[in-house]
Parts: structure tokens; sequence; C-alpha cells
């Protein structure tokens, strides 16, 4: 296959996968030879791709040429540590979790990786709820805020169940999530007369919140968009690099599965090796008189009878020649467009997670980080900044601090900052894109920095609005 031919099926498969016609597009994908292909975005799309028909072993085959390629990814740890849980393969399972951990010490996620491990194979409820408790100390995602509820409740646990419950209501105030901690909480007791109310307008709010009864599958065709979708790891590759080169491994504390070094797997007992193997049969004694071995005449013995011409001389091996080394490897220029992308999408990300200042009505300043979960979870304030409520709980990006209560007008201004931050950020970060893309030279593309002045001829009319605004 040439290269020509290479992209028209890479982008029939990227446009099947956005129609979410997936048989087709890995009909498609299974005539391509991803062993030579270099564009790790395209290799994610691929992986997603065999995840979304359940093809795991391929998904997993893919991630791993990808991982060849990028060695530094964290969140392709995430992915492959995911696919070998689901597949029960737990031995490469809890291998890949502790790579995870190691190239990213600080990252919160480990402890779903932890979680989903302890599930899959079947371990207590005591264990798996112990572990989503830790993870809810670092971060609060509805996901699995409801995943804990819905542990405390197999676990019999209803007062545990819930006040978490309420408290993912109070949190989110709406979505899907929200809608089934309502209906998890009534099967203990009424719902409060503002919880019914929202309870009762979930499908008039326009939210992802018409949820159905076929909807609670627990799993659905369809390709991840969550922070750690393959689809956006690309964005991730070099997010944990500079921890990783300014921290030893020998100091890095990784956590314990509760996997001893006799017990990572489950091993089913092996009978003993006599068990196993039959014994020989043993010969039945022999008298003296059997045991006499007839005298051979010496003319049978005799070796030198042999001829040498009746030897067959011994096969002479050849040296072989020793094969070329590789002639190293030159990127394209679309190979050094695409890295550079790359390059920038993991500088536009790391930039929004860091977060923003909020100037208050009190005139203090604040600090709020915009990771993907605290996006998601102002994008459900705004809903009651909307409907006016006070006292909306909230925090800052001091871990050290607790959580605290924001007057409507502050947390108004908290969700307009972020999102017009991270709108910002969006934007500039699509035309630069754009920009790099139309290069023609190598050395133009090496050149390329985040946050430098894209020409005007590829600026796009919000960011040229948006730039006003700002001078």
């Amino acid at each position: 296959m040439d290269k020509y031919e290479y992209r028209l099926k890479a982008e029939q498969i990227e446009k099947l996968v956005k129609k979410k016609d997936y048989q087709t597009a890995v009909k498609i994908s299974d005539t391509i030879d991803w062993r030579r292909v270099k564009n790790l975005n395209m290799l994610y799309i691929v992986a997603d791709l065999y995840e979304a028909v359940e093809r795991y072993e391929d998904c997993m085959e893919i991630l791993n040429i990808a991982y060849d390629r990028a060695p530094v990814g964290r969140m392709l740890l995430y992915k492959m540590t995911e696919i070998a849980t689901r597949t029960h393969n737990f031995e490469e399972a809890i291998k890949l979790y502790r790579e995870f951990v190691k190239a990213a010490p600080h990252d919160q996620s480990r402890y779903i990786l932890k979680y989903q491990i302890y599930r899959e194979r079947g371990s207590s409820l005591d264990d798996q709820i112990k572990t989503l408790k830790e993870y809810k100390t670092h971060e609060y995602q509805e996901k699995w805020a409801y995943e804990l509820a819905s542990l405390y409740d197999q676990a019999g646990m209803q007062e545990d169940c819930v006040r978490e419950c309420d408290e993912l209501i109070l949190w989110f105030s709406e979505g899907e999530y929200v809608t089934k901690a309502m209906e998890l909480k009534m099967k203990y007791e009424p719902l409060t007369p503002v919880q019914q109310d929202k309870y009762d307008h979930r499908y008039q709010t326009g939210a992802s919140v018409n949820v159905g009864e076929d909807d609670y599958e627990e799993r659905e065709v369809s390709v991840n968009t969550d922070k750690f979708s393959t689809i956006n790891l690309q964005a991730e590759l070099a997010a944990n690099l500079d921890e990783m080169l300014q921290k030893d491994e020998g100091d890095i504390d990784v956590p314990d599965l509760g996997l001893g070094a006799t017990e990572e797997l489950t091993v089913p007992d092996i009978p003993a090796i006599e068990e196993i193997i039959e014994p020989e049969p043993v010969e039945e004694s022999m008298e003296p008189e059997e045991l006499m071995m007839e005298e051979l005449e010496p003319e049978e013995l005799k070796m030198e009878e042999l001829m040498p011409e009746e030897l067959e001389p011994e096969p002479v091996v050849e040296e072989l020649e020793p094969e070329p080394e590789p002639e190293p490897y030159e990127p394209t220029l679309e190979d050094l467009q695409e890295t550079k992308v790359a390059e920038m999408n993991m500088a536009q990300q790391g930039i929004i997670a860091a977060g923003v200042d909020v100037v208050l009505t009190d005139g203090t300043t604040e600090h709020f980080t915009l990771e993907d979960h605290e996006q998601t979870s102002l994008v459900g304030l705004q809903s009651q900044v909307a409907a006016g409520e006070e006292n909306i709980p909230w925090h800052t990006s001091n871990e050290a601090e607790h959580c605290k209560f924001y007057s409507n007008k502050d947390m108004k201004k908290i969700t307009a900052t972020a999102m017009a931050y991270v709108t910002w950020h969006v934007t500039y970060f699509r035309d630069l894109r754009i920009y790099i893309r139309s290069l023609e030279s190598k050395e133009d593309v090496e050149k390329v920095t985040y946050g430098m002045d894209i020409p005007e001829a590829y600026r796009s009319e919000p960011l040229k609005a948006m730039m006003a605004q700002k001078s």
C-alpha cells in the first residue's frame, strides 16, 4: 500500500468513526498494516475503534505499537492498563499499573485503575469502597461518585449510600449521574422538595439527563471521549515528562495494590508431580542367568572395519554475512508537522489545567485549577448560578484549603472567567494547528512555539474578536 492509498483509507476511517459507523471502519482498518504507521493520533483513533467493537486483543496490539513510538505517554499506559484489566489479563494489568504510577506518581487516576482491577478480580466490596473513598479525597467526579454510592448500596450501607447520593446531587445539580443518584436514593427514602423538582423536570434541562432504562447498560458501543480517551492521548504524551526526568525511580512510592509477591494472581492448585507424571513401568526383576549376555565374536565389534569413505562428512556451515545497519530514520515534513501539533496540544492542555486567577467581589484574588473534571463541574454549577442559588460550594487550587461556599455573584465571576480562559486557549490552538500544517519547510515548523503571534491570515474571526477585547 502506498502513502496515497493509506491516506485515503485513514480519512475514510476518521469520517466513519465520527458517524459512529464502527463496523465499516473496522473492515477498512483490517486492511492496513499499522506497524508501518508513525502517526500517533491515527493509532489512537484505531485503538479506540477496536475497543468500541470489543476487539480488545487488536486494541492492545495497536496500543503497544503506539507505546513503542512514544514510551513516555502516561495516558497511553492508563488505557493499556484498562484494556488488560477488561480482558482479565491481571498479571499484565498490574505490571502496566505500576509503570503508570512510576510515570505519573502524582496522578490521582491511579486509584481508578486500582479500583478497576479490584472490581474485575472480584475483590471484596470493602477493598473497592476503600479505594474509591481514597480517590474522592483527591478528586471528585460524578461517574465515580455514583459508582461509590452503588457500592454502598451493594454492601447494604444504606446511610452511606443516601449521603453519597445527596452529595453528588448537590455538587453536579443535573446530568445522567445526578438522575441515577436520585433514583438510587429513592430506593431508601424520598427526595427533598428541591431534588424532587429537579427530578420531575430532568427532561426539560437540555442537558444529557434524558436517560431511559435501556441506557443503563454497563457498556455500549461508542468511542470514549473522557479524560483518558486515546483519541485525546496525544495531548498528554509529555504531561509528566518533567517528573520522570527529575525524580529517580527508586524514590517513587508505588501504591500497593494489595497484591503480595505470592498473591498477585490467583493460581489454581497444582497437583503434585507424582499425580501428573505417570511412573515409568518397573521392569520385573530378572534372575541372574537372564542377565547374562551372549558373547559377541570379536569381529562383530571391530570399528576399524568401517572404511572412512562410509562415514558422511559433517556439513560445513557457511558464515552468514552480517545484516546491513538500518538507515537512520529521516522524518518527513508531515511527520514534523504532526509532532509539532502534538507538542502544542500538550502545551495547551497544561496551561488550561494550571488554571486562572479570578478577582472576587470583595477584591481578593483566588486561583482555580481547570482539570477536565473541574471544567465539567463548573459547567454544571452555571445552572445553579442561572437559577439564582446562593452559597454554592467550590474550591480553590490550594489542596490545603477546605471547600467553601461562594455567593451567586462570585460563582458567576468564577465560571465566566474560567470558561473564557478555556475558550481562548482552545480557539488559539485550533488556529495554530492550521498554521502549522500550512508550513512548507521543516525549519519553519521547528520555529513554532505556543503563545507566538499567529499570522493574521490564519486567525479565525473568534480569535480576532478575543484579541481585540484584550488589547
